[in-house]
This record gives C-alpha cells, structure tokens and sequence, in this order.
C-alpha cells in the first residue's frame, strides 16, 4: 500500500514537472533557465553582496523561484574573440596589445580562452588561468589578411561554451562586426545567416560583450554607398547581438581607445550574478518566452537577456 502511494505521488509530480510517463519509463522534462543578470546603481557603479532573496524573476508576468545561485565573485569561464581579418591589419599592434592588457585585469579565479577569427575561428589558447601564457600566445599572433565570417566565428564561439560547465560565461569579441556576406552572400556565403546567429544567441548561456573598432577610416577613398550601408548595418547587428544576451557593446573609434574600453568591458564583468529556475510552466511549443528581473533595492538597473524560445 505504501509503495503504491509512493509511486501515485512521484507519477503526479512528475507530470506537474511538465514530464511523461510510458509504460514503466518515467521521462522527466525540466528545463532549467540559466540567467546571467548585471546590476548597477545610478551612475554605473557594480551593486555587489546582493543575495538570492533580493531577486525576483519573471517568466510571461508569473513569477519564478529561484533554485541556483552564484553571486558576482564567482569564478567565470571567458572567451576573448578577436578579429584579424583584412581590416585590422593596420592596427595589428595596438589590438594586441590592448587584448593582452585586457587579460591582466580579470579576477584571479577566472580561466579565459583565446582565438582568433578572419574566415574562421582558430584557438589560440583553451581555458586557463595563466595569465603569462595568454599574453605571449596574443603578442605573437600575426594578421595575413582575409574576408571575414564574423556570424560563423561566433556561431563557433557558441560551441565552445556550450560544452563548458559554469554558471557564468561570457564572450568578449573585438571586431568591427563586418561580415563579408554584407557585401555580396553569393560571392560570400556563410553557414549561418545573422537571423540565425541572433536566434541562437537568445537560448544560449553566454553573454557577449562585443568591443567595436571603428574600421572606415582606414579607407583611403570615401566610402561607397553601398559599402557605408553595411558598416552601418553591421554595427547595428552588433549592439542587438549584445542586447539579445544582456551584454553591452563597448565602442572604440580608434585603437588607442580599446584598452579604455576593454576596462569598461572587466568592470561590468564583475557586476554579473548567476540566477537559475524551472519555468513553472512547462511546454515545449517553440514559443518565444519573456524574461525580466528585478531587485529588491531602490535606484538600480538590472540587465538580462529577455527571454528565449521554449524548445
């Protein structure tokens, strides 16, 4: 008798879980939403030693309970992307450079993985915390010239932190977000389109915090329109891509303000906390599903990515 009340209370728990029930297999489908969150005060400033309890996250307007927890000391897992294609070739020095010192002013605990993109993503280094062997590996990189890919090096990029395990995750890519498709997809094509990327983006973990270089200038004729219309656009695809993943993008009209803005990148870094919950609606429908956070503190902003499609 106990056992069949057991066995009675785990087949309705599991089927509020959202899961199925065949015979005598018990398939349990939970999703857990993993949510990387910044929280600043009015000017800016990082809102730290906030607790679990001062969060209230919304799916669809119903409010959610909280299972998992990290809060903005924990240790992240960080992927600097940089661009060396065609276009950077005449700044080659003071992006690596810049990238170099960029590693410098991350926490002790994080590991930080490097590569490079022209056509395609190349490792430079995997994930490590020795600051010493990051540094030497970007200031040997070289630049040979080339068309870029930036969606596939960031579709790339994706991979790679999907098959690490953290509850913080971040890709820091330094690009002028030109895709050479922009120009010409026939002549250029790409496997995956920018509609795909930004889709994929919204379900995944990682938040990306693009540092865009300014790179018209370097041309020695004006401009044509055609080409000024796909910087323009490429640089509006890279503010959405940050916006779809609660990043920030981070601009740089010349290369000697990139240190500046790799320390404005580090600075938000540490204003990321880690939330996690089982939507208390289950349904695999391949809706789209909204997202927002709140804080229990008067005056401060709070910035995530707004929600993802339930598949």
């Amino acid at each position: 008798m106990r056992k069949a009340l057991i066995f009675t209370l785990l087949l309705i728990a599991v089927r509020e879980a959202g899961g199925q029930v065949t015979g005598a297999n018990i398939k349990v489908d939970v999703r857990l939403v993993n949510l990387s969150v910044s929280v600043t005060d009015r000017t800016g400033h990082p809102v730290p030693s906030l607790r679990q309890e001062d969060f209230q996250v919304f799916e669809e307007g119903t409010r959610q309970t909280v299972s998992h927890f990290q809060p903005v000391t924990a240790p992240i897992r960080l992927l600097l992307l940089l661009d060396l294609s065609g276009s950077t070739v005449a700044k080659m020095d003071v992006i690596l450079e810049a990238a170099a010192g960029f590693v410098d002013s991350l926490g002790p605990e994080d590991s930080v993985a490097a590569a490079t993109f022209a056509r395609q993503l190349h490792m430079v280094s995997d994930f490590t915390q020795d600051r010493s062997l990051l540094k030497r590996r970007i200031r040997r990189l070289e630049n040979r010239g080339s068309r870029t890919g930036f969606y596939d090096a960031m579709w790339s990029a994706m991979d790679l932190l999907d098959r690490v395990s953290a509850p913080r995750k971040a890709v820091v890519v330094m690009t002028d977000g030109f895709d050479s498709s922009l120009l010409d997809p026939r002549e250029w094509p790409t496997e995956h389109n920018f509609q795909q990327l930004l889709a994929r983006a919204g379900e995944n973990e990682s938040v990306i915090y693009p540092v865009y270089l300014n790179t018209r200038s370097d041309f020695a004729i004006p401009l044509t329109r055609t080409l000024k219309k796909a910087y323009d656009r490429a640089l509006g695809q890279v503010e959405t891509l940050a916006e779809q993943t609660g990043g920030t993008p981070f601009r740089s009209r010349r290369p000697e303000e990139l240190e500046r803005a790799y320390r404005r990148v580090a600075a938000e870094l540490r204003t990321i906390y880690s939330l996690a919950y089982t939507p208390s609606e289950v349904r695999r429908d391949g809706a789209w599903r909204r997202i927002s956070v709140k804080v229990d503190r008067p005056g401060v902003k709070v910035k995530t990515r707004p929600g993802y499609y339930a598949r």
